[in-house]
């Protein structure tokens, strides 16, 4: 409703991507205002035949690196949810032929599996990142040459910063291919794309009055109501679609509004209405007239995600059928869709704020106990490939109070980031763990330990906060010089060494450093590191 100038913009944009002119829209709006339901109808308009990948990002997802690449290159190799390591393989191998071939190490290490190929496991964290820039590229303009492409990001204020570059590098590399790359984002998130001569924003405002209340008499079947009321509901509103359909949907659970011949009429004086304030308010006022069945699906749910598989709910909710029929429920009052049926069920919110109101009614211990659930449960369901879920389980953990478990999956999370040539994520994930160490006083083990303060030295080495790498390293040093860790006593050399390169300090300070480490290394034997040093010395000389 009141759409239409933004519909045309979209479909005019899609004409010029079939004629070989890439494009970039940025769909831009509060919450409620009806980004992701605009490009919903859009798709619908461009018919199932039609390419059209989309990536999600989510509220914790900042550090979750490649979320939505991931997704996108899911779709593109048509990988469901559910499928073994082998067939997601074959799948690979199945479509990335021709020039794609040589890229598939790349495919499999960015959807965690095992890459046997010597030449991509010698590259270092630069080289991999930007091999799989490149070859999700390739990937991506292969797919336009046999018919025009949609890439839809959804929820960009949330996206993860490896996603950005690579979304920001691509959006340069499709001129001349026929590509229609939509994100969807707040006003306060625009992406780092949103320029050039192929952008356009469109911005979403909230309808017009007429514009509301004909959504109003849509939602009832297309019968009017009492003009009064659709005043009310529109001023109440301030015209956010999602803000208006909540409302009208609260109203007839409530049993205020009843059909009465050929319109809706209002039981009650209309000044006596109580209608809630925020679009907050009134989906908590939905959510608490719904049954205590419905009501606690729809909780565990939303701590879950905004979207959630089946098998998962089902194990942490240990329900049989009765779920299905839950779940159904949900979908029939539009609080859920159905998102995927093949290979597995999986459902969505319909918004984001229904998940975030469902989430915020939880008791806190309730929701601490329900996040430890869903953490043993994807420990269970998805064993096979825990990788892709280390930053998942970080979040659950840590949100469960579980801290031993948390720091173990924030330790990974970090190493996998860093590993990735994200920095600045593996830096916040080191910082979070030992966050979590002190203000839990757990005690860790000395291996634990060592990679906590080794992997934040050497990421703040990466990120240029040289004071802190050398306080870490010098930490790390401790306990290996303390438990006997000689091999990682000569691999934190190394990194100090690398990080007084960058200190500023007195050149004979730095030359006995130097000669002190290469003669350390010559005493244990360790013939690569010396050899590093040595290049370090004689890069500082």
């Amino acid at each position: 409703v009141g759409r239409r100038p933004e519909m045309e913009a979209l479909r005019s944009a899609y004409e010029r991507v079939k004629g070989g002119e890439a494009q970039v829209v940025g769909v831009v709006g509060e919450p409620g205002v009806g980004k992701s339901r605009l490009v919903y109808e859009f798709q619908k308009v461009l018919g199932a035949d039609e390419a059209f990948l989309t990536g999600f990002s989510i509220p914790f997802g900042r550090n979750i690196n490649f979320l939505p690449v991931i997704d996108v290159v899911k779709t593109a190799f048509g990988i469901e949810e559910g499928m073994s390591q082998e067939e997601v393989g074959n799948r690979i191998i199945e479509r990335a032929k021709n020039g794609l071939a040589p890229m598939v190490p790349f495919y499999r290490n960015l959807l965690s599996l095992k890459v046997e190929d010597p030449r991509f496991n010698a590259l270092d964290p630069e080289g991999r990142k930007f091999g799989t820039f490149e070859a999700v590229k390739n990937l991506l303009l292969a797919m336009s040459e046999g018919k025009p492409s949609v890439i839809f990001l959804e929820d960009v204020h949330w996206m993860d910063k490896i996603s950005e570059e690579f979304f920001t590098y691509f959006s340069h590399c499709i001129h001349g291919h026929r590509i229609l790359m939509i994100s969807a984002s707040r006003p306060e998130g625009a992406p780092p794309w949103a320029q050039g001569a192929h952008y356009q924003r469109l911005g979403l405002e909230t309808l017009s009055f007429d514009a509301s209340v004909r959504l109003v008499r849509n939602i009832l079947g297309g019968l009017p109501l009492d003009p009064a009321l659709e005043k009310k509901i529109v001023e109440k509103t301030g015209g956010n679609p999602f803000f208006v359909e909540e409302i009208v949907r609260d109203l007839l659970d409530r049993g205020d509004l009843v059909k009465s011949g050929d319109r809706y009429i209002c039981n009650r004086p209309i000044h006596q209405l109580e209608i809630p304030n925020t679009i907050q308010g009134v989906l908590a006022t939905r959510m608490d007239r719904l049954s205590e069945d419905l009501k606690q699906t729809m909780q565990v749910a939303s701590v879950i995600g905004r979207d959630f598989a089946f098998r998962l709910l089902k194990s942490i909710m240990e329900l049989g059928e009765e779920l299905r029929v839950r779940l159904t429920s949900l979908v029939g009052l539009e609080i859920l869709y159905e998102k995927a049926l093949y290979p597995e069920l999986e459902y969505i919110f319909k918004n984001v704020l229904t998940q975030e109101v469902a989430y915020e009614s939880l008791l806190k211990q309730r929701r601490r106990e329900i996040h430890g659930r869903i953490a043993r449960a994807i420990e269970e369901l998805y064993a096979h490939r825990l990788e892709q879920h280390y930053e998942l389980l970080a979040h659950h953990y840590e949100r469960s109070g579980n801290a031993e478990k948390a720091v173990e999956y924030l330790i990974l999370a970090a190493e996998k980031s860093h590993q990735n040539k994200s920095v600045q994520v593996a830096y916040d994930f080191f910082r979070q763990a030992l966050k979590v160490v002190e203000s839990a006083h757990i005690p860790l083990d000395p291996d634990k330990d060592r990679r906590i303060h080794q992997g934040l030295a050497s990421a703040s080495v990466d990120i240029g906060e040289i004071n802190t790498a050398l306080e870490n390293y010098r930490k790390a040093m401790d306990v290996c010089q303390k438990h006997g860790m000689v091999a990682h006593e000569m691999e934190i050399l190394v990194g100090i060494s690398l990080a007084r390169y960058f200190a500023p300090m007195e050149h004979e300070e730095a030359i006995r450093f130097y000669e002190e480490g290469i003669a350390r290394a010559r005493e244990v034997g360790d013939i690569a590191a010396e050899s590093r040093i040595l290049s370090i010395k004689a890069l500082f000389s």
